[in-house]
């Protein structure tokens, strides 16, 4: 499923978009509730460049120097859970083609920001009618329709 918010100001990068997102809340929130109720904490694996911390577990880098074989190790094995956050714009693309069309849009002049949301807010819909790739991979299984579109009010 995707999660879009924004737009946010052409200047700001991916780690203050993430720093003031509400999504990053609801999911301290949701971590919260799972570790009161016993169970393990979970994290967002993301790029090099995020700070880790309670909820989010960024790729090793070596701007420190060396990286130990261990740390190879893991960035090679979630490389491919990183992939598969990608399918889901790719699946944006494919079932929404104009999205892919970033020569024509052109910030103040199309409604780029609407294409995107609407695009991503149709996709969910069909991903809980139909079901994806990471239903396959990360053995998730999406909302129902109704279930999705009971959280959109």
């Amino acid at each position: 499923m995707l999660v879009l918010e924004g737009p946010e100001p052409g200047h700001y990068t991916d780690v203050c978009v993430w720093r003031d997102c509400r999504t990053r809340r609801i999911l301290q929130v949701i971590m919260a509730r799972r570790v009161a109720a016993g169970r393990p904490e979970l994290k967002v694996y993301a790029d090099k460049i995020y700070n880790r911390s309670r909820l989010v577990e960024a790729a090793y880098s070596r701007r420190r120097g060396r990286m130990p074989d261990w740390q190879h190790r893991l960035n090679g094995a979630m490389s491919g859970i990183r992939v598969g956050v990608e399918w889901s714009f790719g699946r944006l693309t494919r079932l929404f083609a104009f999205c892919d069309w970033w020569k024509v849009h052109q910030i103040q002049r199309s409604t780029v920001a609407r294409f995107y949301i609407v695009s991503g807010l149709l996709s969910n819909c069909h991903n809980c009618l139909y079901g994806d790739i990471h239903v396959g991979s990360f053995d998730i299984l999406p909302p129902t329709l109704a279930e999705y579109l009971a959280q959109r009010r």
